[in-house]
């Protein structure tokens, strides 16, 4: 009697487990305006007790941030729910998931909301070592092209992306004192700004 109630306990733990990622047929993470914005589709006749809302800063440890009460999900159809996240952690990469009360949890999403100062960027590690990374605003993804100048004037360098992040390796600069330009478009004005090599 125990050996059957334990494969049986065994045989569900599995079944859950194994369709956890089949319960949502769909999740999606979006950053707008500072604010978090999670979705997911249950699949049509998936029914579950609840769902919660995890995060966590670094993808191991997750904390509930929130819940969608009562029963979820329908016999007939898919069924959409959302969530906002009013304050998520700033200028780091965040890790969300769907726990779907006792029925295991979807993927992991992931997403980095940038706060940027009124210098419009985020520079670290200032003074740079081996390495610095430039954070700026280029949601539409165009090309943007970031100059490093010596305190005499001279360009030294030149990167493109089209990102919202450089991530340059300063081993081949030497130490010192430069100024940068970030041109984004031909619009706006460029970002000007020091960073400090060692």
């Amino acid at each position: 009697m125990k050996i059957k109630f334990l494969y049986l306990f065994i045989t569900l733990f599995c079944f859950f487990k194994v369709n956890a990622q089949q319960f949502a047929e769909k999740t999606d993470i979006q950053a707008f305006k500072s604010k978090v914005y999670l979705s997911c589709i249950i699949s049509s006749g998936n029914i579950c007790n609840g769902i919660d809302i995890l995060r966590s800063t670094d993808s191991v440890i997750f904390e509930s941030i929130g819940s969608i009460a009562g029963t979820c999900g329908s016999i007939n159809s898919p069924t959409t729910y959302s969530f906002i996240d009013e304050s998520p952690v700033f200028n780091q990469t965040l890790y969300y998931k769907f726990g779907f009360g006792g029925y295991g949890e979807s993927e992991v999403m992931t997403i980095k909301v940038l706060n940027l100062n009124q210098l419009q960027y985020q520079l670290y590690p200032q003074p740079a070592l081996d390495f610095f990374v430039l954070e700026f605003e280029n949601k539409e993804n165009i090309e943007s092209e970031l100059q490093l100048f010596n305190i005499s004037g001279q360009e030294m360098s030149v990167f493109k992306t089209n990102l919202q992040i450089f991530e340059i390796n300063t081993s081949e600069i030497e130490a010192g004192v430069y100024v940068f330009k970030l041109k984004r478009n031909s619009f706006s004005d460029p970002i000007i700004g020091k960073i400090l090599i060692q």
